[in-house]
């Protein structure tokens, strides 16, 4: 939780969305390279199905699954 609640406070000052580093595969959403699928912050009604991608909206502190192909800014995580 502390982790997404930093990632929106600066991607919130770009005034754009931004894609996070997850993925619908097999039917099931994955975290790209490592890590537990175990915190979500789905906006209501979401995933639902627009695409396997994961979107951080900047009208709100929450997800949505989008298309893969959407311009978009993103956020990398580097391991330390």
């Amino acid at each position: 939780m502390e982790t997404n609640t930093f990632v929106w406070d600066m991607v919130k000052l770009t005034g754009k969305a931004a894609w996070l580093g997850g993925n619908l595969q097999s039917g099931n959403w994955n975290w790209v390279g490592h890590g537990d699928w175990a915190y979500t912050k789905w906006k209501s009604g979401e995933p639902n199905g627009d695409g396997p991608c994961l979107e951080l909206r900047i009208e709100a502190d929450n997800w949505n699954d989008g298309v893969c192909s959407w311009n978009r800014q993103y956020v990398c995580e580097k391991i330390a």
